[in-house]
């Protein structure tokens, strides 16, 4: 009886034993699963935290361009548009505002704004998040347009931005604006285009010379005038302000000579008593009761104002006799 007994016992303890065993084991595999699963969680969060901030990098990058290219051909649209209905905007900011951000001029869509608008870019961007499990929500809150010199202008657009992981891991929000600045030569002036019907087209471009007149050799002021280039001067409406129809002075103000054979050429009807600075010529309540006159060295219908700044700008002081002829207009 006592040897079946301790048979019994060792039985007990072989069995106590490889059940602690077991729970021994069981402990250390749970304990490594939860290290390694808490592990994961850790790399998974960092992961999706990285791929944020990538996405956030990128888009900020992206942002500017998108503001560059939509700004330049929201100039050329609002420059087409004026072509084709011959009047100037009431309000240009505006009508930029508007063709910038939708891509449409009075509802219309604008055939050079064509997947190019900055509610094109956010759309594009929108599906790409989608493609990489990322929620964004970029809403634009103001849009701002400004000439930093008369020769480039700055795009600015404030946005309200969340960024989110679809998953609920990290996301991101703040506000921001971003801008982007491009110069303004070579596209058209619609000072010309909507005066001539579109029959004569005039470039903006900076003229090559900074001496026009030295002694009595106007050969680069005559280069100057038949190229119609253009020179900056507070005196005149700046790039932007030739879209409305007041051509009001700005600091940032850009002018050039009309040259009227090309006028003719076009079979438009040319005024020979009046200034041919082109925002005298094309605004006829600039050119009330001027007094114009003729420039020695120049061709008789070259006529500019009888004024310091006009004198200044186009270097006449350095002629022996500034003027020729001069009349009330």
């Amino acid at each position: 009886m006592a040897i079946k007994k301790r048979k019994k016992q060792r039985k007990a303890q072989i069995y106590f034993l490889s059940s602690l065993m077991f729970l021994t084991f069981l402990t250390i595999v749970l304990l490594f699963t939860t290290r390694i699963t808490e592990r994961d969680k850790h790399e998974l969060i960092k992961t999706r935290v990285l791929a944020l901030d990538n996405f956030l990098t990128d888009f900020e990058r992206d942002a500017e361009r998108a503001i560059n290219i939509a700004g330049f051909r929201a100039l050329i649209a609002m420059e087409q548009f004026v072509s084709t209905n011959g009047s100037y905007y009431e309000d240009a900011e505006v009508i930029f505002i508007d063709v910038f951000y939708t891509g449409t001029i009075n509802n219309t869509l604008q055939p050079v704004m064509n997947q190019s608008s900055f509610l094109n870019y956010l759309q594009r961007v929108n599906q790409l998040a989608n493609n990489l499990n990322i929620d964004i929500n970029a809403v634009v809150e103001e849009v701002k347009i400004r000439h930093t010199t008369p020769w480039d202008i700055n795009v600015e657009v404030f946005l309200d931005v969340n960024i989110t992981d679809s998953s609920g891991i990290a996301n991101f929000s703040f506000k921001k604006s971003y801008n982007s600045t491009f110069s303004i030569i070579s596209l058209k002036d619609p000072m010309y285009t909507v005066n001539t019907s579109g029959k004569v087209i005039n470039t903006i471009e900076r003229t090559e010379f900074t001496i026009l007149v030295k002694e009595n050799n106007t050969k680069n002021l005559s280069e100057h005038h038949t190229e119609s280039w253009y020179l900056n001067t507070s005196r005149a409406p700046s790039y932007i302000d030739r879209f409305e129809p007041g051509f009001q002075p700005s600091p940032n103000g850009i002018e050039s000579l009309v040259y009227l054979p090309t006028l003719s050429a076009q079979s438009l009807d040319v005024n020979l008593t009046t200034s041919i600075v082109d925002w005298q010529y094309f605004g006829k309540r600039w050119n009330e009761n001027m007094t114009v006159c003729n420039v020695k060295g120049m061709p008789e219908h070259f006529r500019i104002d009888n004024t310091t700044e006009a004198i200044d700008l186009y270097q006449l002081t350095n002629l022996e006799a500034n003027y020729t002829l001069c009349e009330i207009n």
